[in-house]
């Protein structure tokens, strides 16, 4: 079994009318819980790592999950909103213990310098190497994977 995920503050817009705190490390906790969870089961993982990365957009997608997610689970009239120790913070954890692996990518970024580097027809061995400057563009993933 999978160590019970934390929050520290709310997520979620809670009743659709009070915007919780929804600190960033609490959202990504909660959309890995909600990725973890079957889609009969009010998760989504059919959709893992699609969600926003324009913040009010996610906390919107993130809001609509949990509320799914709270009345597939009869968890009350649901309110939209996961807090610390309540609930469905409980229940997401419960039903996110599978061991799926899954990915996505956090950030991604690109940077071309110029390098130096020996001149492929002076590596014979016959005569000192000769430079040669080349600007390769090298990119760079972040990518987040859960389940390992």
């Amino acid at each position: 079994m999978l160590p019970m995920k934390s929050i520290s503050q709310s997520v979620g817009i809670s009743n659709g009318v009070t915007m919780l705190p929804n600190n960033q490390r609490d959202l990504d906790t909660i959309t890995d819980l909600l990725d973890g969870v079957s889609a009969a089961s009010g998760g989504t993982s059919a959709i893992t790592g699609n969600w926003s990365l324009e913040r009010t957009f996610l906390i919107v997608e993130v809001t609509a999950a949990i509320l799914a997610f709270q009345v597939v689970n009869n968890l009350g009239a649901g309110d939209g909103a996961v807090d610390p120790n309540g609930r469905t913070l409980k229940l997401l954890n419960r039903l996110a213990g599978d061991t799926r692996i899954t990915a996505r990518l956090e950030r991604e970024d690109s940077n071309s310098q110029a390098w130096v580097v020996a001149e492929p027809t002076s590596v014979n061995g016959t005569s000192p190497l000769s430079p040669r400057k080349i600007s390769p563009t090298l990119i760079r993933k972040l990518v987040h994977v859960r389940g390992t």
